[in-house]
């Protein structure tokens, strides 16, 4: 999830970060339908929350964050049937949260698996699952890559601004990031100024992963790999099919 304290201090601008930079994921429209329950786990901000809505869908966001969960809140003003949870993955069942399908944004996968084994990811997203249920994933799997929103294989580790965002309270937000690789592990060191004031400094840890990685821990967590698709953003869209119902 998002780290409760890193991504505290990134709360108040992520949602622009985010609207700066991000697609939706391509598959997303064709796995919305109207009246069913998506979770999209972590939440940050809430990045696709406009199309949940505009199908007729029912939104859970969750995150470990409070403070980005308060960020979605105002991010989701004037959106119908929005609900908040704040807790970890890890930490959920289907007594709490029951979901036609669950979206992990953003490389959120690779940052969760740095920390966890990737098997157990999917098991906790397995088991808030409603049956005949789906996982839509955006993730780095070791596709040719030349840019992403935040991890370049074929950039050195030098600082570079990869963002220039209008600010709702006027003037320029300017992100730069710098990036250092470690076998399969990635640190992601960013830094946000507000017309050249500093606003956050912030590391992001992740795991770079494969295909043949995610569709055994797939397995193993009772999930099918349904779709692999190159997506926007040098992201992987991946969709997992639960237990049929």
């Amino acid at each position: 999830m998002s780290a409760s304290t890193g991504y505290a201090t990134r709360a108040g601008t992520y949602a622009a970060e985010v609207a700066a930079g991000l697609a939706a994921p391509q598959l997303l429209g064709d796995l919305l339908r109207p009246g069913m329950v998506v979770a999209e786990v972590p939440s940050g901000a809430g990045h696709y929350v406009g199309a949940y809505a505009e199908a007729g869908c029912r939104t859970v966001l969750v995150d470990a964050s409070a403070e980005m969960l308060t960020a979605s809140a105002d991010n989701t003003t004037g959106l119908p049937d929005v609900r908040f949870v704040h807790a970890r993955l890890e930490s959920l069942g289907a007594h709490e949260l029951l979901v036609d399908l669950a979206v992990m944004p953003n490389g959120a996968l690779n940052q969760l698996t740095h920390d966890l084994p990737l098997s157990d990811v999917f098991r906790s997203l397995a088991g808030v699952l409603a049956p005949g249920g789906r996982v839509l994933v955006q993730a780095l799997l070791g596709e040719p890559v030349e840019k992403c929103g935040f991890y370049e294989p074929l950039r050195g580790s030098s600082w570079f601004t990869d963002r220039r965002i209008p600010d709702a309270a006027g003037g320029t937000l300017v992100r730069r990031r710098r990036q250092r690789r470690h076998g399969d592990l990635v640190d992601v060191d960013f830094m946000l100024r507000r017309d050249g004031v500093l606003v956050y400094e912030h590391t992001v840890a992740l795991r770079l992963l494969d295909r043949t990685s995610v569709t055994e821990a797939a397995a193993l967590a009772g999930l099918t790999v349904a779709t692999y698709r190159p997506g926007l953003g040098q992201l992987t869209e991946v969709v997992l099919a639960g237990a049929p119902s």
